[in-house]
């Protein structure tokens, strides 16, 4: 399918941009942790503490993304939309296992639980191509006006794997599944907030959020880290309405501050 959409450039290219900010950063850890591994000293003049005696943390992140592909397969048409996706939120982890596993797998399992007060959805004004059921060729175009959908969401169920090298490692890579759940004030893909909608093409304030990420923690003094990271989510609402379009792929990218004891 193909669409004649207009884009909002600045909200992809600063993505992007933070992307490749952490492929630098994890570059950059993995060639300072081999410096540390030869010379036998941080880089940092001020000692950090075993990551072993750090138990908990609690810290705020901010996240941004979109679905690199996002098509609506209503039941009497689809086409191709840009998402802008935004939220912010705090995090708060308990280290549940001791360090143990291989060479290249060892680390620490953490619960974690992500309460995200602040989450919202751009839609961009743009042009959409129309196709009807069987149609190769777009039938119309139609123009479609911004708005956004707000909402809240809690990820309770995350396990993260942190990576530890060594007992005093500074880079610490993550990686980490979760389930959460998902509440907009409005229904949520396509913003139907009108009962008068026909339940078909209904879809659900409540949604759910599979999904897996991937970062690092870097820690700058003895119990704070800066954490960088990118993230895959799907969003869908489980058949809780006839309609479930759902959005397969999210990715986001997302900064984050903690404070560990």
């Amino acid at each position: 399918m193909r669409a004649q959409v207009h884009r909002v450039g600045f909200g992809v290219s600063a993505f992007l941009s933070l992307f490749f900010g952490i492929i630098v950063s994890c570059a950059a850890s993995v060639t300072v942790d081999a410096q540390q591994s030869s010379n036998g000293y941080a880089v940092n003049s001020e000692p950090m503490e075993n990551s072993i005696h750090r138990s908990w943390q609690i810290g705020g992140f901010a996240v941004g993304g979109f679905p690199p592909y996002y098509a609506v397969h209503a039941p009497l048409l689809h086409y191709q939309e840009e998402l802008l996706f935004y939220s912010a939120g705090l995090e708060a982890g308990r280290m549940v296992t001791a360090i143990h596993g291989p060479d290249f797998l060892r680390g620490r399992g953490e619960a974690v639980v992500e309460m995200i007060p602040y989450w919202q959805v751009n839609h961009p004004a743009q042009t959409v191509a129309v196709y009807l059921p069987g149609s190769s060729a777009p039938n119309y175009s139609a123009g479609v006006g911004a708005y956004s959908i707000h909402g809240a969401s809690i990820t309770p169920l995350q396990f993260r794997w942190n990576f530890l090298k060594r007992n005093t490692s500074r880079f610490v890579p993550w990686v980490q599944p979760g389930f959460g759940l998902l509440w907009t004030n409005q229904d949520f893909p396509q913003g139907y907030g009108d009962a008068a909608v026909p339940p078909i093409v209904r879809t659900s304030h409540i949604n759910f959020t599979p999904q897996v990420d991937l970062g690092e923690n870097i820690y700058v003094h003895r119990n704070q880290s800066v954490s960088l990271g990118v993230q895959a989510i799907h969003i869908t609402n489980f058949g809780l309405t006839t309609y479930d379009p759902g959005v397969n792929v999210i990715v986001e990218f997302r900064a984050g501050y903690s404070w560990w004891r």
